[in-house]
């Protein structure tokens, strides 16, 4: 699996605010996938990728 977003973030920063609408799709995806990784492609673009097993 892989998405782009057009308003990169930086995976370092610090968390979200609890009452933050957003902020939190990295938390997700580091809890969930077994390897990840994240690329900018420019100042603009940037792509997060995950790999997570299938449930049994």
């Amino acid at each position: 699996m892989a998405v782009a977003e057009h308003r990169p973030r930086d995976p370092a920063a610090e968390p979200a605010a609890p009452d933050a609408p957003s902020g939190r799709g990295l938390l997700l995806v580091a809890a969930y996938a077994e390897r990840w990784g994240c690329e900018a492609r420019d100042a603009y673009t940037k792509t997060v990728w995950a790999e997570a097993g299938r449930p049994t």
